[in-house]
């Protein structure tokens, strides 16, 4: 049996057809990189009027709107701004001893409760970190440690205006603690590999600076091949 010549080759091209994947925009919104535009926008209100005309589409800092001014389709997304930490300068007395420093803090934070200008958390490494859930024994056993003496307090500011509505006693120079605030941008002073990991905020958080640098002379010499031990 004859076919004619032109539908033999339609039916030849229908066959050869490639396929090809779909770019819808709908499912890949980042998909084309080059598109997107990171640039610095001078202050929150700057970027509440980019907002309003539809030329931002995300902001990093603080709230660029007044209370209930938001447009109704904006969305909120928390990142972790810093820590606070309760720092016991000289470990004598009551509180010489780790054990009873950890115990103060647990009534520190009980004490300021919904008070406090943060969420309180008993472990350096957050739920707000990537790799909380490997930690997550020690966040639990640091959950359930006994409250102890509350130390005398020193603090600045919002810590301050909260410490003082509770009954932890608060004090000057000679204070038994410090309760401050410490920013992430702080401590991250460098571009390591790890600088989202929470083990890697703890770490920089609590080590001495004498830690540090044995920490980075160590890393120096596996990367560059330097076996040797001084």
């Amino acid at each position: 049996m004859r076919f004619p010549a032109a539908l033999s080759l339609a039916a030849l091209l229908l066959v050869a057809a490639p396929a090809r994947a779909g770019h819808e925009l709908t499912f890949y919104p980042s998909y084309y990189p080059q598109e997107v535009d990171v640039r610095f926008v001078a202050s929150p209100a700057a970027a509440a009027a980019l907002f309003r005309k539809n030329a931002l589409h995300a902001w990093v800092g603080g709230d660029p709107f007044t209370p209930g001014a938001a447009p109704p389709d904006t969305r909120w997304a928390e990142s972790l701004r810093g820590f606070v930490v309760l720092t016991f300068p000289r470990g004598a007395g009551a509180f010489a001893d780790a054990d009873s420093r950890c115990a103060a803090g647990v009534q520190v934070a009980r004490a300021l409760g919904e008070r406090a200008p943060f969420i309180a958390h008993p472990y350096p490494v957050t739920p707000l970190h990537d790799d909380y859930l490997l930690h997550a024994d020690r966040v639990q056993k640091a959950r359930e440690h006994a409250a102890g003496k509350a130390p005398r307090v020193r603090a600045t500011g919002a810590l301050a205006q909260a410490l003082a509505r509770t009954d932890v006693p608060t004090a000057g120079r000679d204070a038994d603690a410090v309760l401050e605030e410490l920013e992430l941008s702080t401590l991250l002073t460098g571009a390591s590999p790890w600088v989202k990991k929470g083990w890697f905020h703890a770490w920089l958080l609590q080590s001495s600076a004498a830690a540090r640098a044995a920490a980075d002379d160590a890393f120096r010499r596996r990367v560059e091949g330097d076996w040797r031990t001084p």
